[in-house]
């Protein structure tokens, strides 16, 4: 099952050839504050990375699906698969300032996403910031279509609600949610998040640990 996921999420190659990707990654980046310490999950081969530090896009070639170092501020490094870390996490625990992790969620499976969130909240120092985006069930237009997130690799589909809720409950506390998406590029952010076909979730890691595990 762990093999044919993967290959399943190997197999995708649109991030590298979407032209909005550099552009949701200038959008995160407005989010990073101060951070040095930033972990990019699921980064592909890294090609939008420079939008966090302002080097050249496309300046690193890395591993598919693993977050490699793929920028001075960038550190450590995922496996692909469920998007777990990879290697002690006794060790990573509280190395990074910041998570980021772009049109990811929806690529692991309701059985894995307590695992996925708790982990992230582990290698977090207190008060890191866990920064995501994934397709918004509620987008106007997918609705009108009665579509769906689901499909091919989305193995999930998370509405904003429910992954806040989620998140407050996993040693999170969800700080902001915004629209993104093509549309946010047209209209900017000052509309209901049914106008976006994605949305962005912000959020703070506890000082406790009691939502980690």
């Amino acid at each position: 099952m762990a093999e044919d996921y993967e290959a399943l999420n190997a197999a995708q190659t649109v991030s590298e050839a979407d032209s909005f990707t550099a552009y949701r990654y200038a959008q995160l980046a407005r989010h990073l504050g101060s951070a040095m310490s930033i972990l990019d999950v699921g980064c592909n081969t890294g090609r939008a990375s420079g939008a966090a530090t302002g080097q050249p896009i496309g300046a690193h070639r890395g591993t598919r699906n693993a977050g490699s170092a793929c920028r001075p501020r960038l550190c450590g490094c995922l496996r692909s698969g469920d998007g777990r870390t990879s290697g002690d996490d006794r060790r990573r625990k509280g190395a990074v300032r910041c998570s980021r992790k772009g049109e990811l969620i929806e690529h692991v499976p309701y059985a894995a996403l307590k695992d996925f969130i708790s982990s992230a909240a582990r290698v977090l120092s207190q008060g890191g910031r866990i920064l995501l985006t994934t397709p918004n069930p509620h987008y106007l237009f997918l609705r009108w279509r009665r579509g769906s997130v689901l499909g091919g690799a989305h193995v999930s589909v998370h509405c904003p609600a429910a992954l806040t809720e989620l998140m407050n409950h996993r040693g999170f506390r969800v700080v902001r949610v915004e629209g993104t998406g093509r549309m946010s590029r047209a209209v900017g952010l000052r509309f209901p998040l049914e106008v976006y076909g994605s949305f962005m979730l912000i959020a703070e890691r506890r000082t406790s640990d009691s939502g980690c595990r």
